[in-house]
Order: C-alpha cells, then structure tokens, then sequence
C-alpha cells in the first residue's frame, strides 16, 4: 500500500528550494486546501465549492497566474515554413507530487516553460532550474507521464526536426535527458502523443504521430512545380522525378492518376519494462505492417501520412486500448481496433462511413450518456456564413459512387460519430450543430456545467487565412502576370488576412444536440489556440482548461461553476502509476456517467487524469465503479456529493472482472439475400450536364421492388425493376424458402427503348395477374413516350401489353385502388420530374380500366395538372366512408390529400392541415398505429442530419427559371441568414462557375459572402419563383377521427438520415403496427455530404401512435448502400412477415423474420376483378370487444413498392382474438372465428 502522506526528504527539498509566492485571496476564489479522510483502500475530501454559481469559465489573466509563454512567431519564420503554423502544445500533471496540478509548455521558438502550481491559479516558472527548456529545438507536442513506473511523471516533447525527446524526472527538482530512451530523434514532423498498455504487459507504449518539418510549396517557387518540371505522365500513372521522389506520390482515383505531397509515417514504440533506474526504454516497431492489418487482417502498416492527432482510449469497450488517428489531407483517418496483442486492425469500413479531410483533433466521450463510446474531430469549416462562403473548401479525391458502400468519402466539415451499441457509428455533426467550428485544433468533452451531459470545447484560429478566396485569385493573379520566384510567393502570404478567431464551446443538450454559448460561457477572445490541457487546476473538483495560443499569452480557463461533484484521481499500481486506461462509472445518479483515463492525445497536448462527474445532494445509494487496466473491479459504497476520492489500486479491494456473458438475442431477421442474388442496373448518366445546379441525381432514384403471384399457384414471388441490363427481374417462389429467377415471355425486352423502370405494382382477376410497370424518361431529350405498360399475365406468360400514354412528365410512383367503385381496379401515375425542367411541378394523372383497357380519367386528371414533383403514392380511405382516398407526397411542396366523393376528387390537402408541412418529401405508407380504425400517416423526408437547415422558422427557398436568359432552368438554392435577416445563396459562388447573374453584381469572393441573394442578383429575385421547405423530418401523421392530422416527427434515429420507403406491418407479432424505413441518399453534387447514415431502420410501435427506433443489431436489418424500394411478404408461410429493401446500384436484400411468435396469416380472395381484395381491410376483434389495428390492402405504397397481398396480424398477449373481421371493398362487412391452433385463414368474398 502507498502511504499518501509520505513524502520523501528529496521532494521537500524540492519544494523547499522554490521561491515564495505571495498569494492573494479575493472574495470569489479562495486557496483551497484538501483535508483528507482515510479508508480502506482510499481517501476522501471535502471539496469547497465557489461561492458564485456561473455556468462557463473565466479567462484569468497573465497577471493573475503568472503563466507568460506566448509560442511567438516572426512573419518571417511562418512565411519561409507554413508547417509552423500548426503551434506547439501543453501537458498538465503533477510534477512534484505535492497534490498540485503543473503545467508543461512547448515552443517553436524560445525556450519550454514548466510551471509550477501554487494553488489558488498562482504558477511559478522553475524551467531554467528543472532543465526543461530544449531552447535548441523547435518543440510541438508534449505530454507528461510516468513512463518507467517510477511514480514521477516525465516530459516527452516532439520536434519539428529532431524526434521525440524524454526527459526524466528525478523527483529532486530536475529532470534529465534521457539518451537511451529508444525513441527517434531522426525523424521530423512530429505532433501528438498518446501512451496506453497495447500488449497487456503493464507498461505505458507510445504512438506518435507525424506531418513534416516542411511543406515542398514553401520550398520551390509555384513555377518549379508545375507539369512536367515534377513528374510526367506514363498510362495510369506519373513518374516522379528524383528531386520530387521524397515529396510526392501516386493515387489512383476514378477521375485517374493524381499527384498527392507525401507526409511522414507515424512512430509506434513499445515500452520495455523495468522500473526506475533499471528501466529499459522503449524499442521502435520497424515492421508497422505486421502491427497494424487492413479490415480483412492482411498485414497494412500505416502510411506516409499527415498525422496531426492521434489517441488511445477503449472506444469499442472491449476493454484494450484502440487507436484514432487524425490526418490532414490525406489518407482518411486511421481507426484501429486492438486485437490485444500489440496488433491492430482497421475498422470496418461499413461501420465508420464518411469522415473529416482536414482531421485536425479528436475528443472522445459518451455524448448520450448510454455507457458507449462516441467521439468528435475537428475540421476547419466556418460556422459563419460570410467566412464560410469565401473558404476555399477541398473536395475528396475519390467521389462517391453509386453502389459503392466501402468507400469512407471525406467532407470539409467536423464529425461527431455515435456509437450504435454495436461499435458501428453513426455521424451526426450536422444533425447535433457541431458541423463547423472554423479552424480548429485541440478539441475535449468536459462537462463545463456540471449537469451530467458532456459539453464540447474547441480551440479555433490560424495566423493567417489560408483558406481566403480572394486572396488566393490575387496572389494566382500576380504569378500569372509576373515572374513570380521564391521569396515573392513566401511574401505574397503576408496578403492574406489574419484568422484569429473565439474558441468554441457548445453546451449539451440532450439528444445529441448542442447549442453554441461560446460568448455566454467566457470564449469572447480572438486569437490563435492550438493545444489544451484539462485539469482540476484549483482542487476544487470542477475541471479548468488551459489553452496553448500562438503569438499570445496562454490562456488558463477557471470553471466557475459551484454545482455539485463528485471527484475521482486513480493512483495505479507500479508500473502504470496513474491508472491509464481504467474506466470509472458512478451510479445511483441520473444521467449515467462514464469516464475512462488517457495518456496524451489531445493536439499536441495532454491532460491531467482527473475524472469529474456531476451529482447532488438528493441522490443517495451513489457507488463508485473502477475497473482498473488489469481489467480487475472496485467498488466504493456510499459515495458522498462534493467530495474527492483518491483512490489506490495496490490497497483496494478487487474483483476479477466481472464479465457478464448474456445470452446472444437472436435478432428479429436473418439475412438472406443470397437466394435471390439481384442487383439495380447502374446507370451512368451524367444529371449535372444537363441541369449544373440540381440537388440530386434524378437518374439515381430506384428500383421498386413488390411481391406479386404472377404464376398463380398461391406464392408470392419478388419482382424489382430496373435489375441487371435494366430488365425487370422476376424471382419464383419455390415455396421452400427458396427463389429462382425466371423470364416472364413478351416481358424481358418491352423497356429496352431508352426508358427506365421505376415502380411495379399488381394484382389479380380471374384474367390473370395486371402488372403495371412504370417507365421513366429522364434521360430522353423530351417526354413522349408511354408513362407505364401494362401487362396482363396469365400463367406465367404476358398475353397484352398496354401502354398507358403519358403525361409530359417522366413517372415515379404507381397506385391502384377501385376508386369509381364499378369492381374494377383504376390507375394513379404519378409525375416524379419535367425532364430538365426541375423544380417544376410535373403532372400526374388517373386511368380507369374498361374493357381490360386504361383509359384516361379527364375530369380527375384535371386536379393533378402541375401539382408537384410526386415522390410517393397510396390509396386509403381516411374517413372510413368507403370511398379510397389519394394520397401522394411531393419533393419541395406538401402531402396532398384528395378526398374520394363518390368517384370525384376534391383537395382536402389544408382542410385536414396536410398543406402546412413542406418537406423533401420521398415515401410515404398509411397504417393504424393508434387502434381506432383510421389510417394514420408516416411520410419519410430529407432528414436534418445534411447541411440543409430550416433557420428560425424561415423556410428553405429553392429559386428557378430562366434566370440567365438561356433555355435550361437555373436553380438556387438560399437559406435565411438572421444576421442579414433575408435570404443568402447556400452554395458558393464557384458552384455556379459559368453562370452570369451571380457574378454581375460581385466583385469579390467578399461580396459574394456579405450579399443577400436579392443584393446579388437585384430586380431579378422579384419575378424569379420559388419552392419552399418549412421541415425535413420524417413524420408520422395521428389521424384525428377523419377530420384532420395531428403531426409528429419520427424518433431521433429516423431523421439521421434521408428516408424513402415505409413499409408498415406488425414484425414482432404484438398486436402494435411497426414500421420500416429504407434509408441514404448517395447521389449528390460533389461535396455535398453522403447521406449513409442509416441502415435500414425498424420503428417498433407501441399502439398510441409512439415508436421506438430498434438497434439494427437486434432487428438484425443492416444495409449499407441507398436504400430505394421495400416490401413485405411472408414468403416462406410461417406467419411471420419478412422484407426485401433494394438499393440503388447495389444488390437487393432479403430477410426472413426469426420472431418466436407467430401470427394470424390471413388471405383474402376478393371479387373476379380484384382477386386480391385490394381497398378491403382486415381486423382483429378480442374476447372482450377491443379491436386491433385496421390493416388496408393496397396496390402501391412506400416508394415505388408494393407490399404482398397475403397479410399477417400480430396479436396482443394480454387478450384472446375471437374473430377476424373483413369490410371487402364494396362495403361489406365478413367476421370469421379465430380457432385455437388454427393460424391460416383463407376468406372468401361472396357475391
């Protein structure tokens, strides 16, 4: 056991030696004092807390503290190497073990400072006498850390060309060099440092990440490095000539061979044990391939990279330390996985989708307080939008494609990555308002308020900016018109305006949002931050910051919060002294909080492991939770609020860790995709030719999938659209659980005339099956073609084909439903897009079948003329009169309901208050989610985790029309800027690169920026028109007794992404209609961020018109790819409903559903024209009178989809079905007794 009050003669010497400082109390800040208590394994304190309660930090002067080091940087340093600008570090510790937390500065230029803390925020400067300065190199990051288990913390320092350097302490008052400590000091470049026990053997390794000493553009003039003077082309790649070998190297993209500058591969090092004196250093990894394997364990290494962060924290809660590596520029940024032997794999990539370009730092924390690790890097995209429209913004090499699922594209903005509970995760900086940030560095969770909740510190500001359009086109401009040599170019940088800029702080609120109170919170100051430190720096349990700033004094943050805490500090067992890597959970306080300790691994920089956490009086039965790095267990029992608890590995009582092996959950679906083995056709036209300035690719919006019997023979057999060479693929049910693919005669070559499919829908009459197939033809150069066959099959062969004229408008989504009431099934096709003419609204139109003929409905058609880009369609009745009602969604308008008044339509779209949500509209399904017998509405949408915002209630505006004069239709999107109240463009000027109204009125890149979209493009905006959007989520809308909807937004996980089909059905077999939603976007402008933030998503309902979002690792539902069309069949027969999703430019997925229980499988055969009862319903009634949901059935629903016409109904455990009651499409009611062990109803229509 560790006696905590003893002290060695040589460390009082050591604090003897010291000069005195004079402390001064004020009335708010008091010199605190612990006054320990000792228990059994560890002791305790009674914290006193600030008399003043203020939520944020106060900014302490130099005066106040002492602390003077400023990092200084001549313009004539910066200008000769760029490199230097990303700045120097700060560690904090305790060096003399006094109790006190110190603090560790680097420096580029000048001497590094240690100093000491004499509490109440008084620092001494002790670097001359400590011998601590390296005055000769120029240092970047540091760390402090006890790396030889002699309990002082030492003072690792990279350089920026002379390795990595360790000083020892001797806990005397000095520390030394230590000239064999293993550790490279050839390499340059080096950045941040992260320790953790990789191997299991108890002793601290290190990582080191690296940049360069130098950039080849600060080396070279701009003419020495153009075309052929570097590298010339052979084939698919460039010879690099000699001179350039060491700066440059080859990728290969889509777009061809690019040269990409080199950075410098990182440094691992393993410790090799010994204590003290008897330590033995550390040993460089040669073989960084055999330590560091791809995703498939083939062995990897880690690359020439830019590495400016890296860290080890147990983000997969496997209890072994992973490893995040942040890279500028390229290549992506490193995730590793411990396998527990030292080696690392890559992450999946499927897990860990899309990713910063500019990674500049990492925090990591459990944002949403469910035990998880989640984390955040930081990037340099300007929260303001008139910095943000003069930024130059990079674009990733490698696009995204359509199918490509494994690709981890790279996007100008911070992520915030949530851990699924799977180690999958999902990014939600846009969604959570943490997207941008400006430049940004150093980057921390820390819960600033004491609530519970992890808040989110970053450091901001560069010497100049960099990223500044216009001072770009002007030095461009000078080197075109002028000889342009070294010196000029290193001068021309001096053009450039300054970039300090406040640090950022966002305060969390819950459901993974943040809200920004930088200013609120103390964070007014424009500088330039670099590195922090986080300690207790007071003792006052609450958590300070320190922030190592360039050409400023540092800046030390008090945290002026007098909330309740609860404080932790671990003391480990030799030879990981400070407990690196345990973990530290309190319960019996609302929310969870988790903290874990870590070496190192903030930029630069790296923190004391002082652990945090909030609490209050009133919670009691608090314990506190250790599990130490060996991963042995302690508790502490009745843990008091506002103490510290020093607590002591070698002393405390331990568990073996106490590993839970819970009984594997058999997920709700099995994949089984390999039985069908399709795919959607990938097209390959180019949208952006022939309209520049559309938000999506209008060719990439399919297939539709839907589950049809075409042979009769009572299975249901899977059809999708568009599948490979573009021909519809039919599957054949072979009613084992098995499919096999067929050709359909008269079928397989009806759309090869430059059409597309899109939806499919069906049904069957004593003819045979009708099957419509819509055709788009948005890619011809005008639409004159059919907008639909229509195929009458019978036995498995096509015996008339149809085609149904079309509207102008190329289709989308189809529906049916006997909307005239005469027994026949009638037609909706609905117009998706005016080929090169959107937004324009297209025209739909309705058909009426006579003499097995559509035959257009003029007088119902009228209503549809130009309503709206139709996105999605189903038939309900909504009022239950008997009379199916349309429904339809619209991309940039409203649902629109059309209610049925005996077999005329009216606009009932704001009379039922439909016409107040405008939305990005994709799918939509009707189900009764409350039991009373009415449909309600899910209609999936954009989502609000993209860069598209609705402002303070202010709509988006998408502007079209012949603006430039010329025959294409020209479109600009514009938000709501509050600081110009009015409305600015959202893209940049470069993306309208060619187009002259947004250039008339600007004379800069500035201009641009400050402009609103009516100074920019004057009178014109007046006559131009416009679509809106007022909400992107998805939404369930609560039918209110057939006289309006009640709107409600879908759970969290639904809007993290965009949604296209819904497919509602009971999947559990409760007796509560659930609901499916397919999932991404993928096909998008360049540099708009992909939308892969879903994997297909089971909404379980819970009966009152309530969901719950349902981890996919328990639907057993992960898809990857853009998910288009879904259906619902049971096409196995075993009373439970199963899902296919297609997915654009991927393969088509199956799942059969594994519940345990089983459901009623309840077949309807309606009349001789409508066979499948499409437009009857179907209820359970209980032994006591209570009714289940009302299920429709319905040709067409979702997107482009159509679900099986054999249902299956869930039932409630608590109750007893006693009958299933039929209301067939005429009206008529049928109620057949459910008998016991009987689950396979068939029900007949009579005449």
């Amino acid at each position: 056991m560790i006696d905590p009050d003893f002290v060695n003669f040589k460390k009082l010497l050591f604090l003897f030696v010291l000069p005195l400082v004079f402390i001064q109390c004020t009335t708010d800040r008091r010199n605190i004092e612990l006054s320990w208590n000792q228990e059994d394994g560890y002791r305790w304190s009674e914290l006193q807390l600030p008399r003043q309660d203020k939520a944020g930090f106060k900014h302490l002067s130099e005066s106040e503290t002492g602390i003077t080091v400023q990092n200084f940087l001549t313009d004539e340093r910066y200008i000769e190497n760029t490199v230097l600008l990303n700045g120097s570090g700060v560690a904090a510790g305790d060096v003399n073990g006094n109790g006190w937390t110190d603090l560790y500065f680097t420096q580029i230029d000048g001497p590094n400072k240690l100093y000491l803390n004499q509490g109440n925020f008084k620092f001494i400067d002790i670097s001359e006498e400590a011998n601590v300065e390296l005055e000769e190199y120029m240092s970047a990051g540091t760390v402090l850390a006890d790396v030889n288990g002699n309990r002082h913390l030492d003072i690792l320092v990279t350089t920026y060309h002379n390795g990595t350097i360790l000083l020892l302490n001797d806990g005397e008052g000095s520390f030394t060099r230590a000239t064999q400590s293993g550790l490279d000091s050839t390499t340059v470049g080096g950045t941040t440092m992260t320790l953790a026990d990789v191997n299991g053997n108890g002793y601290l390794d290190l990582y080191v990440t690296h940049y360069r000493n130098e950039r080849v553009r600060d080396l070279y003039a701009p003419g020495d490095l153009i075309g052929d003077n570097v590298a010339v082309r052979e084939g698919d790649r460039f010879i690099i000539k000699e001179e350039f070998q060491e700066y440059y190297t080859n990728i290969i993209s889509v777009t061809g061979p690019t040269l990409r500058e080199k950075g410098t591969p990182d440094v691992l090092y393993l410790n090799q044990g010994g204590i003290g004196d008897a330590w033995n250093g550390f040993k460089k990894v040669e073989n960084l391939e055999d330590h560091f394997l791809d995703e498939n364990g083939e062995p990897l290494g880690v690359g020439e990279k830019w590495g400016l962060t890296a860290r080890f924290e147990d983000i997969t809660g496997n209890g072994l330390p992973d490893l995040y590596v942040c890279n500028d520029f390229w290549p992506i940024d490193q995730f590793w996985i411990n396998q527990g032997d030292g080696v690392f794999k890559k992450m999946d990539p499927l897990n860990f989708r899309h990713m910063s370009l500019s990674a500049m730092g990492i925090a990591v924390g459990d944002v949403n307080n469910n035990g998880h690790a989640d984390f955040f890097v930081s990037d340099m995209l300007s929260p303001i939008h008139s910095e943000r429209m003069r930024q130059i913004i990079n674009l990733d090499p490698f696009p995204v494609e359509p199918g490509d699922v494994t690709n981890q594209p790279q996007y100008t903005q911070n992520s915030l990555y949530i851990n699924r509970g799977d180690n999958s995760f999902v990014e939600t900086a846009n969604y959570s308002g943490v997207d941008a940030s400006g430049w940004s560095w150093a980057t921390s969770f820390i819960d600033a308020n004491l609530n519970g909740l992890q808040d989110l510190f970053i450091a901001t500001g560069y010497l100049y900016d960099a990223q500044d359009l216009d001072s770009s086109a002007l030095v461009s401009r000078q080197i075109n018109e002028q000889p342009y040599d070294l010196e000029s170019y290193r001068r021309g940088k001096l053009q450039y305006p300054s970039l300090d800029l406040p640090n950022r702080m966002y305060r969390n609120e819950g459901d993974l949002k943040f809200s920004d109170v930088s200013s609120e919170w103390g964070f007014t100051a424009e500088d330039v931050s670099h590195g922090l430190a986080i300690a207790d720096l007071n003792n006052d349990g609450a958590l300070d910051m320190v922030v190592s700033r360039m050409n400023n004094p540092a800046a030390v943050y008090e945290n002026t919060s007098g909330k309740d805490r609860i404080a932790v500090r671990l003391i480990g067992s030799v030879p990981n002294t400070q407990a690196i890597g345990a973990k530290v959970t309190l319960s019996g306080f609302e929310p969870f909080q988790r903290k874990r300790i870590v070496s190192g691994g903030n930029y630069m920089s790296g923190s004391a492991p002082h652990i945090m956490f909030a609490s209050d009086p009133d919670s009691t039965n608090q314990e506190l939770h250790i599990t130490w790095p060996n991963g042995k267990e302690s508790t502490i029992v009745d843990v008091r609020v506002n103490r510290i608890y020093e607590i002591y590995q070698d002393s405390i009582s331990v568990q073996s860790e106490n590993v839970v092996i819970e009984a594997a959950t058999q997920p709700v679906f099995e994949d089984v995709s390999d039985r069908i083995d399709i795919k959607d056709s990938v097209n390959e036209y180019q949208d952006f030719r022939r309209q520049p300035f559309i938000p999506l690719m209008l060719s990439q919006l399919g297939p539709g999938v839907a589950w049809l019997d075409y042979n009769n023979n009572g299975r249901e057999d899977l059809i999708q659209t568009s599948a490979q060479d573009g021909k519809l693929a039919v599957l054949r049910n072979d009613g084992d659980g098995q499919f096999s693919k067929q050709d359909i005669p008269g079928i397989e070559n009806e759309q090869n005339d430059g059409g597309k499919q899109t939806a499919v829908i069906g049904w069957r009459t004593d003819e045979g099956l009708n099957m419509v197939v819509g055709r788009s033809e948005y890619e011809e150069p005008s639409p004159g073609g059919p907008s639909a066959y229509h195929y009458l099959i019978h036995e498995g062969e096509v015996v008339k084909t149809q085609e149904i004229p079309g509207t102008g408008s190329s289709t989308g989504t189809l529906a049916a439903a006997d909307y005239n009431m005469n027994g026949t099934l009638d037609l909706f096709v609905g117009g998706r897009v005016i080929p090169g003419r959107y937004p324009e609204s297209a025209s739909s139109a309705l058909y009426t079948l006579n003499d097995e003929q559509f035959v257009l409905d003029e007088t119902n058609t009228e209503l549809l003329q130009d309503i709206g880009m139709v996105t999605g369609a189903v038939f309900t009745d909504y009022n239950n009169n008997g009379w199916p009602d349309l429904l339809i969604s619209t991309e940039w308008g409203s649902l629109k309901l059309f209610e049925n008044d005996q077999g005329q339509f009216r606009d009932v779209t704001s009379e039922v208050g439909l016409d107040n949500y405008l939305g990005w509209w994709n799918g939509l399904a009707t189900g009764d989610f409350t039991g009373n017998g009415l449909p309600d509405i899910i209609a999936t949408n954009w989502g609000t985790n993209s860069r598209y915002e609705i402002v303070e209630d202010h709509p988006m505006r998408m502007y079209y029309g012949h603006i430039d004069g010329g025959s294409s239709l020209d479109i600009i999107q514009a938000n709501y800027n509050p600081e110009m109240q009015d409305y600015v463009p959202l893209r940049r000027l470069n993306f309208y690169s060619g187009f002259r109204p947004m250039y008339s009125n600007i004379n800069s890149y500035q201009d641009y920026a400050e402009s609103t979209l009516e100074e920019i493009l004057g009178a014109m905006i007046q006559i131009t028109p416009y679509k809106e959007i007022n909400t992107l989520e998805s939404m369930v809308f609560i039918n209110n007794d057939g006289q309006n909807f009640e709107a409600h937004p879908l759970p969290r996980t639904a809007q993290l992404t965009a949604g296209f089909s819904a497919s509602i059905g009971d999947y559990n077999n409760d007796g509560n209609e659930d609901v499916f939603l397919s999932q991404n976007y993928f096909a998008l402008p360049p540099g708009d961020i992909r939308l892969d933030g879903g994997r297909g998503l089971w909404l379980k309902g819970d009966g009152s018109g309530q969901f719950t979002a349902v981890p996919g690792q328990e639907s057993g539902v992960k898809i990857f790819g853009a998910q288009q069309g879904a259906a619902l069949s049971d096409f196995n027969a075993d009373g439970r409903v199963d899902l296919v999703v297609t997915q654009n430019g991927n393969r088509t997925k199956l799942y059969e559903n594994q519940t345990e229980k089983r459901g009623f499988r309840i077949s309807l055969i309606g009349p001789q024209n409508n066979r499948n009862a499409i437009g009857a319903t179907i209820r359970l009634i209980y032994n006591n009178g209570k009714k289940g949901p009302q299920r429709e059935i319905q040709a067409g629903a979702g997107y482009w989809s159509q679900n099986g016409a054999v249902q299956v109904m869930g039932y409630l455990e608590t109750l007893q079905p006693e009958s299933i009651e039929v209301k067939w499409p005429d009206g008529s009611f049928k109620k057949v007794p459910v008998e016991q062990g009987i689950w396979n109803y068939e029900i007949e229509y009579i005449e």
